[in-house]
């Protein structure tokens, strides 16, 4: 039916006829795993369809070179979108965190571990793409620029469960997850840098600027590279020193490039 329909939600008919297929996919797995599929040697939509994704060539996220950071990030301390101060410090604390835009936007107090300094994010969080009670929880090392962010939002939405808490929202309890994009597009970057686009540039400037090995960049993003393959299956290491690191790195060098997260009415979180 999607093939004859030609396109839907501007997609390639096969192209969404493969994502129909992928999401069915998840729902057997997730059936088998429970228990409620008789047949746990086969997932009927493991097959692809006739003609799937022929002919389609997948094209990058838009984004922008290591050396046009500086204006991307004077852009957004001008805010020349008049855009409401949540919406700014959900934008930084994404460019910082280096994790979805979904998980970000998601985000609850609760996951917090101020004792060790990070966030644990549960597996089952929309857009960690970790099955459901197999996979482990994804941790976000909390960095001095991160905690100041986060003081600013104590203070909007400290008494709330979710971190970017809004009234407005109809579809979501919390931030909706094209905020960001929305928000970059208003800023006059539409077409040159998207929220997963960031990924591109946290990667690529991680290694060739920083210096940092690809394995921890992409644990850091939310990868599970290691887990895969026979020997993945016995890696449970987390390597948060290494990560921590990197970090740190990374929003030292975005503060050095123009994001502001000193600001006076910051109150620091000891």
């Amino acid at each position: 039916d999607h093939i004859k329909q030609g396109t839907r939600y501007g997609k390639p008919a096969l192209v969404h006829a493969s994502k129909c297929r992928k999401l069915i996919k998840q729902v057997f797995e997730y059936a088998i795993d429970r228990g409620w599929w008789n047949d746990t040697e086969y997932n009927p939509a493991t097959r692809k369809v006739l003609g799937e994704l022929q002919g389609h060539v997948k094209k990058p996220h838009p984004h922008l070179s290591w050396k046009e950071i500086p204006e991307f990030l004077e852009t957004i301390e001008n805010n020349s979108s008049n855009s409401y101060v949540l919406t700014r410090l959900l934008t930084k604390f994404y460019l910082l965190s280096c994790i979805r835009v979904s998980v970000i936007v998601s985000l609850e107090w609760d996951w917090f571990d101020s004792e060790n300094n990070v966030w644990v994010i549960p597996p089952e969080t929309r857009g960690l793409k970790r099955k459901r009670d197999k996979g482990d929880p994804h941790i976000i090392p909390v960095t001095p620029e991160m905690k100041l962010i986060m003081n600013q939002l104590r203070e909007i939405n400290g008494s709330k469960k979710y971190v970017f808490d809004t009234p407005e929202g109809k579809k979501y309890p919390h931030a909706n997850p094209e905020t960001i994009n929305t928000h970059i597009k208003r800023l006059g970057f539409g077409g040159r840098q998207n929220g997963h686009g960031w990924r591109d540039v946290v990667v690529t400037v991680g290694q060739e600027v920083g210096k940092f090995d690809r394995d921890i960049i992409q644990r850091q993003i939310g990868h599970t590279e290691h887990k895969r393959g026979a020997i993945g299956s016995y890696d449970n290491s987390e390597k948060l020193d290494e990560r921590r690191k990197f970090l740190e790195w990374w929003n030292q060098e975005l503060v050095r490039l123009g994001m502001r997260v000193t600001e006076k009415e910051f109150v620091v979180i000891e």
